[in-house]
């Protein structure tokens, strides 16, 4: 189960090459074993860094206005990209930190790390952590939710779970439309479907991590719809 950006590494396990053969830009001795199969597989609260890092610089953020947002991110873009052209080897590179702070907080970001993330060249191109944007194509996503029967690392279904009041979802997405084009995705593969209908879905008044005051309703949700897609794996025999 992966919550958030955990999601991605959900999806990457079960979507990627079995052992992935590509050489890492940021280590080249780098070797993949062979992954290991699931009994089940649960994304919680999938979103785009790419469309909240929008949101952000629409509206603002942590008492700077949009303006001011977009100046500094065009630069830290800017810095990223001109790491990247320079100096192949300066992936790691850290970007100033007062050129992420205002949105990314105290964290120091690599470059590599930032382009994957905020993904400048989407939709059309999107970086590796650009899985969940509502704009991504048909092909990109059939390169990741469909390639999940293909791979064969999961033997049930994939249960994917979205918070209905989640800041980091801009208010342009439409989130039944947005898992309706990833459940196609999953079960385009002549294979068998991957999608699990009836677990899958909105949890309604959810937060991202349904950590407020008041998320006690929607955390009960959670767990009674992960206990009924456990016990449908039990009763599978896995």
């Amino acid at each position: 189960m992966g919550h958030s950006t955990g999601s991605q590494c959900v999806l990457n396990y079960l979507s990627q090459p079995n052992p992935i053969s590509t050489v890492a830009g940021f280590d080249e001795h780098l070797k993949h074993s062979p992954r290991l199969d699931v009994e089940g597989a649960i994304m919680q609260a999938p979103v785009s860094d790419r469309e909240a890092i929008m949101l952000v610089l629409r509206d603002g953020f942590a008492g700077r206005s949009a303006e001011e947002l977009k100046v500094i991110w065009s630069k830290a873009e800017d810095f990223a990209r001109e790491s990247i052209k320079s100096e192949p080897q300066s992936i790691d590179t850290m970007i100033p930190l007062w050129m992420t702070a205002p949105i990314y907080s105290n964290v120091p970001i690599s470059v590599r790390r930032f382009l994957s993330l905020t993904s400048p060249d989407s939709p059309q191109s999107p970086g590796e952590d650009d899985m969940f944007s509502s704009d991504l194509p048909e092909e990109v996503l059939c390169n990741t939710f469909g390639m999940i029967a293909e791979r064969g690392l999961l033997k049930s279904k994939l249960m994917v779970l979205m918070s209905g009041r989640d800041r980091a979802v801009p208010d342009w997405v439409d989130k039944e439309k947005l898992l309706s084009r990833w459940k196609a995705a999953a079960n385009k593969s002549q294979l068998r479907p991957i999608w699990d209908e009836d677990h899958s879905g909105v949890i309604p008044g959810a937060s991202h991590a349904l950590s407020d005051p008041d998320q006690a309703e929607p955390r009960k949700w959670l767990a009674s719809r992960i206990l009924s897609y456990l016990n449908t794996l039990d009763s599978r025999g896995t």
